[in-house]
């Protein structure tokens, strides 16, 4: 016992450490009226010098238009781009993202006006803009197997710009052809509705098989040609198509050595992103959909699943399977073990989810590891907080006179928000129980992180008495309902 308690302090020692480096860091940052004041002036420049330049409405509806008249689109990004159009992709950036390759924020960039668009929107008109080189920094998704990493591109400021527009005529011509199967990568498409997607196809349904795939190193096994190939039907822009295929082959920096992307495209890359989604559509989700009306079908990204009636069913979809993937250069892992189940003999994961099957009806319920998930992004939210005074102010009790971001930057605010985030878990007896104890836990180390950020012990016993409230006491009194529910209903 004495052994745990003095880990438990270690634990606790060097998450301390780590929360007030992170805080020490995070000075280096805008503050947040800064980072207002920066994009509402960069804005108003563009405003002022461009108002009647092309904006990204107008590309999106050129875009529209002649894949409308002709079926695919052959005008040159050379000949439709504007300094406008740079300054609304650079505003439409990520602007919490860690520096680029250049090591300048977004930030950076719109506090020199507007000489980074011009000179880049100059760049693209004469045809002398070249992707530059990328690097590829790795975080631990697990920290029991130090070979489970995702892999994130870091790229120069100006090459997210350019992927952001290239993004958004791609995302224009194809996200109306994608099926509705298919998440990831797209507005409003999240894992949520995702799990609730395939919740409703597996309503009332007697499809017991599932087929389980886990589709090998996919990001960096998408072989270029097919996929070139495949975008040529509908992008006859040939500035466009050059831009895409450099990109796909642009240089990777890894250890100081210079290497030559020929297969894959680059992880954590807005351009990468749908470019995965465009060759899985027309590689996966047509093709087996096509083939096979009577399934229950789902796809978030390069994970999916597929449920069917009978088990020569599950064969015959997993040889069409493996034979598209192999006519197109993809490959099944062997991870996953065995890749026909069924449903009832388990619990099937699925984008943080566990699918289960009991007495013929499936439950979706958010495993641990996404509550986990959950809890670190609401603690890292707390971390990182630069207004101390902002942060502890309660404005509960006002609803109308404050701007609504000003009140999402409050500690009972985001407890609120946690909460929400976890609504879902509601419908379910033994996901509330789960849910519980894990908000518990979050209670306790939430009171730990509090001290390092003040001192006021009046004002964290409010807050820790409010996240006990809401996170705990009111999600038991759903408890001790439903159990009275179900014994008056028995």
């Amino acid at each position: 016992m004495a052994n745990e308690n003095k880990q438990q302090s270690l634990k606790n020692d060097n998450k301390k450490k780590f929360v007030l480096e992170i805080r020490k860091f995070s000075k280096r940052y805008y503050t947040d009226s800064e980072k207002v004041a920066i994009t509402n002036s960069f804005r108003s420049l563009l405003d002022q010098k461009y108002s009647s330049t092309k904006q990204i409405g107008d590309l999106k509806f050129l875009v529209e238009s002649q894949i409308q008249e002709k079926g695919f689109i052959d005008f040159n990004l050379a000949s439709v781009i504007t300094p406008r159009l740079i300054g609304e992709s650079l505003l439409s950036l990520n602007k919490k993202a860690a520096p680029g390759l250049d090591t300048r924020f977004v930030y950076d960039l719109m506090q020199n006006g507007i000489n980074f668009c011009e000179e880049l929107s100059n760049e693209i008109q004469n045809y002398q803009y070249i992707p530059g080189p990328y690097t590829i920094r790795e975080i631990q998704k697990d920290s029991s197997d130090p070979s489970n990493v995702r892999k994130i591109g870091v790229f120069q400021n100006k090459d997210k710009v350019i992927q952001k527009l290239l993004y958004c005529i791609l995302e224009t011509i194809y996200d109306v052809l994608f099926i509705d199967a298919s998440f990831a990568y797209r507005p409003s498409r999240s894992p949520q509705k995702a799990s609730k997607f395939l919740q409703e196809a597996l309503k009332n349904c007697d499809k017991e098989y599932a087929v389980v795939i886990d589709i090998k190193k996919y990001f960096d096994s998408i072989p270029h040609q097919p996929l070139i190939t495949i975008l040529k039907e509908k992008v006859r822009s040939q500035d466009i198509l050059i831009y895409i295929e450099d990109f796909l082959k642009s240089t990777r920096i890894h250890n100081q050595e210079r290497i030559q992307n020929s297969i894959g495209t680059p992880q954590g890359s807005l351009l990468g992103a749908i470019l995965s989604n465009i060759y899985l559509h027309y590689v996966l989700d047509i093709p087996l959909t096509e083939q096979f009306s009577n399934i229950a079908y789902c796809r978030y990204a390069d994970d999916f699943l597929v449920f069917t009636k009978t088990r020569k069913e599950a064969i015959e979809i997993l040889s069409f399977i493996a034979k598209q993937f192999s006519m197109y250069g993809l490959f099944i892992s062997e991870k996953t073990g065995n890749n026909i189940c069924h449903t009832s003999k388990g619990e099937i994961p699925f984008i943080g989810y566990l699918i289960i099957y009991n007495e013929g009806k499936y439950q979706i319920l958010p495993s641990k590891y996404k509550i986990e998930k959950q809890k670190d992004k609401f603690m890292n939210s707390i971390s990182i907080h630069e207004n101390e005074n902002l942060l502890f102010s309660d404005f509960r009790g006002i609803k109308d006179q404050l701007h609504r971001k000003i009140k999402r930057g409050t500690i009972f605010q985001k407890i609120e928000g946690y909460r929400d985030s976890l609504r879902h878990y509601e419908s379910e007896l033994n996901g509330l129980e789960l849910l519980v104890q894990s908000n518990k836990e979050l209670i306790t180390e939430l009171k730990d992180l509090l001290f390092i950020h003040g001192d006021d012990n009046g004002t964290i016993r409010r807050v820790v008495s409010y996240a006990r409230k809401i996170l705990v006491k009111q999600i038991e009194l759903l408890i001790n309902e439903k159990e009275v529910l179900e014994v008056i209903t028995v």
